[in-house]
């Protein structure tokens, strides 16, 4: 859509007006109106004013009128499920306001999907040999953790996994591995930082065996791309027994001390 000089000073200000706590929709609506402009208008970065307003302020009330008055409907540009999912990433990663847990739940309740992408391990919402559709859904709930950098907001997403979605914990693999294998396999550990460990380690058995015997730090510490920092956090803190054995006879503590010798 080509816009005359003087939509463009109208989207501008639309978009100024979305990133405010108190803006009503109203003054959106009537800006629409006078100008001819869509509610899915999009910025130069590609958001629309749903997304621009999620990610900048915490307005509830704005955020469920735009919504209900199609900001989010499917485009040429998005789907409404990629722009609320995306709204998701927003919220914990972007906006500055610190209560969001109402935002969160009311995305959830209106179709945002939670979903872990990075550029390493690809889009867990496909299927590939790895992935199947019994695995895909507690990847991405439980990866999503390590997409958050922010620890009240770490701390609020797992308490809705604890809360909301705590079947996921009891997942195994075929090698009957638990969510940490998965995780340390993969080379997961962005923002591992922010996680309440003390609460997650009572869910999810951080010396739990595989069929190998393999822990998930035996795991961590035969992956390509070993961190010391995330072994010794964890071993500062004992969430895990350093004497374990594997099938091989090996214990977590001699694979370290062999790592980091070559």
């Amino acid at each position: 859509m080509k816009l005359t000089p003087e939509q463009k000073k109208y989207k501008k200000e639309l978009f100024k007006l979305v990133k405010k706590k108190k803006t009503k929709f109203d003054e959106i609506n009537n800006i629409l109106h006078v100008s001819g402009l869509p509610i899915t208008i999009r910025n130069q970065i590609n958001e629309n004013l749903f997304q621009n307003s999620i990610k900048s302020t915490n307005n509830l009330e704005l955020l469920k009128m735009l919504h209900y008055n199609g900001c989010n409907k499917d485009t040429d540009k998005a789907t409404e499920e990629q722009n609320l999912t995306s709204s998701i990433d927003l919220l914990f990663n972007l906006c500055p306001k610190k209560d969001i847990k109402e935002i969160f739940y009311w995305l959830l309740s209106i179709g945002a999907k939670i979903k872990f992408i990075n550029y390493y391990i690809g889009d867990y919402s496909k299927n590939t040999e790895e992935n199947t559709e019994e695995n895909i859904e507690e990847f991405n709930l439980f990866f999503y953790l390590f997409n958050i950098r922010n620890e009240e907001r770490s701390e609020l997403y797992l308490d809705y996994l604890i809360n909301e979605r705590k079947e996921i914990f009891d997942y195994r693999d075929d090698k009957n591995g638990n969510l940490f294998h998965s995780l340390f396999e993969r080379n997961i550990y962005f923002y591992i930082c922010y996680l309440n460990f003390d609460k997650l380690l009572k869910y999810i058995d951080i010396n739990h065996k595989n069929n190998d015997g393999d822990t998930p730090l035996h795991v961590l510490l035969k992956g390509k791309f070993f961190l010391c920092d995330i072994y010794n956090g964890l071993k500062k803190k004992n969430y895990f027994n350093n004497k374990l054995r594997n099938n091989d006879n090996i214990s977590i503590e001699e694979m370290y001390l062999d790592k980091i010798s070559k």
